[in-house]
Order: C-alpha cells, then sequence, then structure tokens
C-alpha cells in the first residue's frame, strides 16, 4: 500500500470558529450585505483534480522521494533536488471530498498566519456559514467576511483563497510521464482558508463577489483619479464609492456638531462668568473678613472701656441719688446727668451745653459726700470744665466707628 507523508500546506492556524447566522442567510444568493457591512457570499475555496505547483523547499521531499535538498549553485548532485525545484501535486476527488464538512465555521484569515489556535479571535476575518458540497470538480460553501480592511480587499479583487492545513501526500508512481504529477494529495486536515491576492489554485478558487469578478474579468478595473493632501492619485472605483458614502454621512454631522460645539462655548463662558463673579465676591469678603479681624483688638478695647465707664458713671449717679437701675446702651447720658442735677436742685436746660452739664455733674459729685444740699447757686466760674471729649464719648466713637460701621448709638 501506498506511503502516505503528512506535511502542512499553507499555514498552520485557527482550526474552528461558530459563527451562528439565520438559515436562510445561507443559502442566499453570490452576495449579500448586512446591515453592519459584513460580506455573505459564496466561495469555491479549492477544486478537485487540479494539479498544484510547488517549490521543493515547500515539501519535505526527502520522505517523499528520498532526495534531500541542494541548496547550492549548478545542477543537483546524485540523491538530491534543487531547493526551486517546481513540482505538482493533484489534488484528488477523494481528498476534496474528505474536506467537505469541515468548512462550517472554519476561519477565513487575511493571508496564511502562524498564529496558534488558542488565539484564533484575533486574525480571523470571516468564517465560512455551512458546509460545502462538491460541484462537479469545485468544492462549494458559503463565506462571511465581517472586518472592514478585509471586505474592501474582496471588493478590490483580492478574493483568491488558499487553503491552510495538515496534507496526506503520496508519491506518484508515474511521475516523470506526461501529464502525471509528482505527488497526490490525499487527505487534508484544514486549519483556515487564506485571502489573498493570488492563490496557488487560480482565479476560480476564490470569494465570488460581483465586484471580484470584475477584477478577474479581462476588462481593466475602472479607476477614478482623487486628491488627497494635494498629491493626485488614481485608485478603483468601488474604493472610492465605498468611502464617499462614508465622508458624506460624516460632512452631513459636521453642523450639528459645530452646533454642539457652539453650545458647549456659550455654555463654558457663562460658567466663566459666574466663576469670575463668585471669585470677586469671595475677594471682597475675604477682603472685609481681614478688616473686621484687624477691628477686633480695637472693638475689644473699646467695649471694655465702655463698660468700664458705664460702671463708673452708675456708681457717680448712685451717689447723687440716681435710684434707678442703669442698663448699658439703654439710657441717653446726658439726660440722666440733667435729671440727677435737677434732682439736686441745679435748674440744668435742657439746651444746656455739654460743658455746663459736665462741670455741674463734675462740682456735685465733689459736693456729694453724702448730702443732698442744693446746687442751684453755683456760679459758672466755679464749675469744672469737662474735656471736649469724656472718655465714655470716645469709647462709643470708637465702638461706632470700628464695631457698628459709624452708625450712631448712644452710650
Amino acid at each position: 500500500m501506498p506511503r502516505l507523508i503528512e506535511a502542512e500546506i499553507g499555514n498552520l492556524a485557527p482550526r474552528q470558529m461558530l459563527f451562528a447566522l439565520p438559515d436562510a442567510l445561507r443559502d442566499t444568493p453570490v452576495v449579500y450585505r448586512l446591515e453592519d457591512g459584513s460580506l455573505v457570499m459564496d466561495a469555491v475555496p479549492l477544486i478537485a483534480d487540479q494539479d498544484l505547483l510547488y517549490f521543493a523547499y515547500e515539501l519535505p521531499v526527502e520522505e517523499l522521494f528520498g532526495l534531500a535538498l541542494d541548496w547550492t549553485d549548478g545542477p543537483a548532485e546524485g540523491g538530491k533536488i534543487k531547493w526551486d525545484q517546481p513540482l505538482t501535486g493533484r489534488l484528488t476527488q477523494e481528498c476534496a471530498e474528505f474536506t467537505l464538512d469541515q468548512f462550517e465555521g472554519l476561519p477565513i484569515t487575511d493571508g496564511h498566519t502562524d498564529v496558534e489556535v488558542g488565539r484564533r479571535n484575533e486574525v480571523a476575518v470571516g468564517t465560512f456559514l455551512r458546509d460545502a458540497v462538491l460541484d462537479g470538480k469545485k468544492v462549494r460553501s458559503k463565506a462571511l467576511v465581517y472586518v472592514a480592511e478585509s471586505i474592501l480587499k474582496v471588493e478590490t479583487g483580492g478574493s483568491e483563497l488558499s487553503i491552510g492545513g495538515m496534507a496526506f501526500m503520496e508519491v506518484n508512481s508515474a511521475r516523470g510521464q506526461a501529464g502525471e504529477p509528482d505527488f497526490f494529495i490525499r487527505r487534508i486536515n484544514l486549519n483556515h482558508v487564506a485571502l489573498v491576492e493570488k492563490g496557488r489554485a487560480g482565479p476560480e478558487a476564490r470569494l465570488l463577489n460581483h465586484r471580484a469578478e470584475l477584477a478577474h474579468s479581462k476588462e481593466k478595473v475602472p479607476h477614478m483619479k482623487v486628491t488627497i493632501s494635494g498629491v493626485d492619485i488614481e485608485v478603483p472605483d468601488v474604493a472610492v464609492n465605498h468611502y464617499t458614502g462614508l465622508i458624506a454621512n460624516l460632512e452631513g454631522q459636521v453642523p450639528n456638531l459645530t452646533n454642539s460645539v457652539t453650545s458647549v462655548t456659550a455654555e463654558r463662558d457663562t460658567a466663566q462668568g459666574g466663576l469670575d463673579a463668585a471669585t470677586a465676591a469671595l475677594t471682597t469678603a475675604q477682603e472685609q473678613v481681614t478688616t473686621l479681624q484687624n477691628a477686633v483688638p480695637d472693638v475689644t478695647q473699646a467695649a471694655a472701656t465702655l463698660a468700664n465707664e458705664h460702671t463708673s458713671f452708675a456708681s457717680e449717679a448712685q451717689r447723687l441719688g440716681h435710684t434707678e437701675e442703669l442698663t448699658l446702651g439703654a439710657y441717653d447720658r446726658a439726660a440722666v446727668m440733667r435729671t440727677v442735677l435737677n434732682a439736686r436742685g441745679a435748674a440744668i436746660a435742657d439746651d444746656a451745653s455739654a460743658e455746663r452739664v459736665a462741670g455741674a455733674w463734675d462740682f456735685a459729685l465733689k459736693h456729694a459726700a453724702g448730702s443732698t444740699s442744693a446746687i442751684t447757686d453755683l456760679p459758672l466760674s466755679q464749675q469744672t470744665t469737662a474735656p471736649p471729649a469724656t472718655i465714655a464719648a470716645a469709647a462709643q466713637t470708637a465702638v461706632n466707628n470700628s464695631y457698628f460701621g459709624g452708625k450712631k448709638k448712644e452710650a
């Protein structure tokens, strides 16, 4: 029985990734775009009985042919094969049939990758939605591509497919004869299918997107000239059309965004105005606090002086016969003095000068000594002249100015 040789083809990468999709989409014709922009389309990932071209260095030639690789220049030495020797491998009908039930959930990658199985979600750009069927020589399935860059690649012609996995090969005993391949590929354990610009299986193994069909036709893909940063660049029409709608959508959002910026700016300015006003008010309040703090010692001293003067005055009034209790801040000092003096017979008029009242008061105190004798005939020349402002008046002035803000408050 012929010996099968196991070898990696493409590159090993993610195995399977399940993707839930309604059954109706699994049978959708040719190409369908989902709401998120993903593409669902038919795919031909491989073709049966197709001869695929390899170079010797890509294959396990020692196991297959018993030959070692020759990396030197010139003809190969005996028992060796040149490293760049082209070799053909036929992907058999039985191999194609063996792969049919491996496609559902099989990842699609953008180019072959060496990423390990555990990281398949990081490299997958799509997946197959169902197992494949054999349509003549073509293996057909339904593919989903959901990464934007890969969708654009598919739409601009980069939709050829290349399978990756572990292949089991058998040397062809008739190799070297006309029309015979060097070996047969009997089975493949699929690992991924890669999107490539040019696949080993040719342009028929690809995603069947109508735009990709145009790219693979003999007609030239239509191009459009666009200017980017002052440089004219020719790009495929489909690429321009792909982004024109996006740009138009973004431009349509500019007025709303501008209004939002204007509104936010106005709110910021209003808030800044309020902050400035609050800062000014805080500064004024701090200045007032400082003024009051500086006035505290003076107010305290003035209050103490006023209290002492009240106590002294009340005592003097009591000595001169005043029997009513005097409450600080609740009496008119001059009026009390006139009342007490008149009670002793002084006959002080209401419009008498402060100097006359003060002089009569001092005289009465000097001659009181417990006496209540009249002082009606006291000559003015014998009255003691009080200072222009008594100590009590000075205290009152200090308290009024420092504590009451200059508002007059009689003591």
